[in-house]
């Protein structure tokens, strides 16, 4: 079994890796044990730090986290990738299609979930994280983030939450393979076309297939399709997580906007062979839902305190607990800076994570541009119900524009920006061509 990281030393959104040290543990292992246990992080970004000890005031009110505003103007996915257009043209907004989030959980009053299925009934009770539930829940917050960016895309597609990290943010094999299973046995009940998994990690050093990637290579072939975040570990080559590296997974990077490549978001080739990412969806500072007191939601409003601090009060608080240095991520010489200095560290180092006033969340990463491609994916199904998960991959690659970078290759941005006009009038004219 692998040490799980720290979820506060880590930054929502993100997919995270083991450490050298902890690779290297791996490679003396076989690769049958390699794949017995993997814990897996929703998020990473070496950039970044989440305070590890943060005390959370329970009389702070939440509209607090929105004084800190991101500096770059937030994107709209749905302008971007064209599903407005899809719906004022065709009314299509995934009505009758199922979409399984195999996440931290779903957490969101608005939305009722078609089905609700908790896999986190196996942690020790000794570590006090044993906290399955019968109802929706997300401690976490990050799932209820996924699931919003989902519903963002396709309003009307039905909600099917299948949690599998604890309140910690991690996970293991067990209980992904677990979940994707469980999906498969009830796709015909709930009408499950689409599997989201963002989350990830690094794929086996052997190259053998593990058990996560053959639970997502059963789901295709039970006519499920399977999205799942790329990773954050651009621009390393080779870097794309688990399952994103299966070739019948379809794989997705981030753009910053609609023409820049995220530096963050993961390269291929997968594998030691295999171009991926498939395609790439806007992925960075994306408004999603917020799970009301979970951790990303206490991170966003401490987070945003401190910003509010002048570089003359970030200097007293430090002289005053010099331990917050290291439990920020603050550099060590922090208090020799200047106060201009040490404001535009704590904006750096900080998490660029966000509470709105009206409640929603905005973070950051290839977790939030996966489910925007399988909400555009049911807006797919939707017009042709017929597709297989094949057709659906294939649909999506080719109709995806390619970002104007001479640089960027297939190892970077797969097929380039989804373009979900383009994939549903392909889905809607291979359903003409069928009838013809």
């Amino acid at each position: 079994m692998f040490e799980a990281i720290d979820p506060r030393k880590v930054n929502p959104g993100f997919t995270s890796r083991p450490s050298i040290k902890s690779l290297k543990a791996k490679e003396e292992k076989t690769a049958a044990d390699f794949n017995k246990e993997l814990f897996t992080k929703s998020c990473k970004n070496s950039n970044h730090h989440i305070p590890k000890k943060i005390k959370i005031g329970s009389k702070i009110p939440l509209s607090r986290a929105a004084e800190a505003k991101p500096e770059k103007k937030i994107v709209n996915p749905a302008q971007i990738l064209k599903v407005d257009i899809v719906r004022e043209k065709y009314g299509f907004t995934g009505r009758g299609v199922s979409v399984a989030v195999l996440d931290s959980g779903i957490n969101h009053p608005e939305k009722p979930l078609k089905a609700w299925q908790d896999m986190v009934d196996d942690t020790p009770a000794w570590r006090g994280l044993l906290d399955e539930s019968s109802i929706p829940i997300d401690p976490w917050g990050h799932g209820t983030h996924v699931a919003g960016n989902v519903n963002q895309m396709a309003p009307e597609a039905d909600m099917v939450g299948i949690r599998v990290m604890d309140k910690t943010g991690a996970t293991n094999h067990s209980r992904i393979v677990k979940g994707i299973q469980w999906a498969i046995e009830n796709k015909d009940k709930y009408n499950i076309k689409i599997i989201n998994i963002s989350l990830g990690d690094l794929p086996n050093p052997y190259g053998i297939p593990g058990p996560v990637e053959g639970a997502a290579y059963d789901a295709v072939k039970a006519g499920i399709v399977v999205v799942s975040s790329a990773g954050n570990e651009g621009p390393t080559p080779g870097s794309i997580s688990l399952p994103a590296n299966k070739e019948e997974v379809i794989a997705v990077g981030s753009t910053l906007d609609s023409e820049h490549l995220a530096p963050s978001s993961s390269r291929g080739p997968a594998n030691g062979w295999l171009a991926k990412p498939d395609v790439l969806a806007p992925g960075d500072l994306i408004k999603s839902w917020a799970s009301p007191d979970s951790e990303m939601v206490k991170i966003a409003v401490e987070s945003a305190k401190i910003r509010a601090l002048s570089g003359k009060e970030l200097g007293r608080r430090i002289a005053k607990k010099p331990d917050l240095i290291a439990t920020l991520g603050l550099p060590k010489n922090f208090a020799e800076l200047s106060s201009r200095e040490k404001e535009a560290v704590v904006k750096k180092t900080l998490p660029q994570i966000y509470l709105t006033p009206d409640q929603g969340l905005i973070m950051s990463g290839t977790s939030f541009a996966a489910p925007e491609v399988a909400g555009v994916i049911a807006l797919m199904f939707e017009a042709n119900d017929d597709l297989s998960p094949k057709q659906v991959q294939q649909i999506i690659r080719e109709t995806s524009r390619p970002l104007n970078d001479p640089s960027l290759g297939p190892n970077d941005q797969g097929k380039g920006l989804v373009d979900a006009l383009a994939a549903v009038e392909a889905a809607l004219e291979l359903k003409k061509s069928k009838g013809a």
